[in-house]
């Protein structure tokens, strides 16, 4: 966070097709929305790992990426 506000990796995967996790700042809370991607709110590792395991949309957005890669 901070170091790119809009966020251009996540551009670009979401124009892959792909899910983008973000963390709760900067462009991101412009265009990403449940349908497209998940927030994670504080900027620690943990917090990632949380919305990750606990997170429903995270859990339903993430498992067709996963189908893709194995």
């Amino acid at each position: 966070p901070g170091d790119e506000d809009f966020g251009l990796a996540a551009i670009e995967a979401l124009a892959s097709g792909l899910p983008v996790v973000a963390f709760q700042a900067g462009g991101a809370l412009e265009w990403l929305t449940e349908k497209n991607g998940v927030f994670f709110p504080r900027p620690t590792v943990e917090s990632l790992v949380s919305v990750l395991k606990n997170d429903p949309v995270a859990a339903f957005l993430l498992r067709p990426l996963h189908e893709r890669l194995f």
